[in-house]
């Protein structure tokens, strides 16, 4: 048996803090406008009938891009109010790919 699927992500929103000690800003950053996708395949095998034994194998591979607004604020501030950064902006890009092979055997 062969499958193959895959889906789109028209739309995900992604918020993040991160902290820079060495300089005590921390950045929040706001990103709105994210698309991605992923697709799979998997393909199980029958290899002993009389014992029940399958072999499988997995594929997946994920993209996502996304960009949007950065903001600062000093760490450790009383203020919970970040700051709009018009010189920076903020993005992140993933991709992965993963394989998987298993070995199933009924016992029964």
């Amino acid at each position: 048996m062969l499958k193959i699927s895959s889906s789109y992500y028209p739309y995900i929103s992604v918020d993040a803090i991160d902290s820079h000690y060495l300089r005590s800003v921390q950045f929040y950053d706001s990103m709105q406008s994210m698309q991605g996708f992923n697709a799979e395949v998997y393909f199980v095998k029958l290899i002993n009938a009389d014992r029940k034994i399958w072999v499988t194998v997995k594929s997946k591979y994920i993209y996502f891009f996304c960009e949007g607004e950065s903001y600062s604020n000093t760490i450790g501030a009383t203020t919970k109010d970040f700051v709009f950064s018009e010189d920076a902006g903020s993005a992140t890009k993933n991709s992965s790919l993963s394989f998987s092979i298993g070995l199933f055997i009924n016992l029964k």
